[in-house]
């Protein structure tokens, strides 16, 4: 943050790029980017990012469900994240629970989140989607699926995915 006289900045990375701000204040913005190469640091004095945009904010909270995060990663319009589950211990409580979770929970929302049906009848599906629209009014549209985690004898992998939609995706 610049008043114009006073320079502040919370964290250390958030206190590095102050500091490259205030280099390129005094000496140019040339000056900065060169000490920020020689640190080897990547400074981006336009960067966009920040934290509450990214899509997994709009994951609710899933708690009762006992699991390891093994990954997670997207950006502002897209998420993945996937867990080994070790409780609840079938994928059809898991997805009980998760469709729970993902009604009651989702934040940042304006309106009902709402569960999808099953793409067929013919068999229990191993997944769940829904959907919702975010407070700024754009659609998004999540999964999860449970698959049994072969390689960890009772436990399941559950894959969670969020999109944000574009006007050609919505249905």
């Amino acid at each position: 943050m610049d008043n114009g006289k006073i320079i502040t900045a919370a964290g250390l990375s958030s206190g590095i790029d102050g500091a490259f701000h205030l280099i390129a204040k005094i000496k140019g913005q040339g000056t900065a980017q060169e000490v920020a190469l020689g640190m080897e640091y990547r400074w981006d004095p336009v960067s966009k990012f920040a934290r509450a945009a990214l899509a997994d904010m709009r994951l609710p909270d899933f708690s009762g469900i006992e699991a390891e995060l093994l990954s997670t990663e997207g950006d502002s319009d897209r998420w993945e994240s996937r867990a080994l589950v070790a409780k609840p211990n079938s994928a059809a409580d898991i997805l009980y629970s998760l469709g729970k979770q993902v009604v009651t929970g989702t934040p940042r929302t304006r309106g009902p989140v709402t569960l999808l049906p099953p793409s067929s009848t013919d068999s229990p599906q191993p997944e769940i989607e829904w959907k919702f629209t975010d407070e700024q009014g754009h659609p998004w549209r999540g999964s999860g699926r449970v698959e049994p985690a072969a390689d960890h004898r009772g436990k399941f992998y559950l894959t969670l995915k969020l999109l944000r939609q574009t006007e050609d995706q919505k249905s």
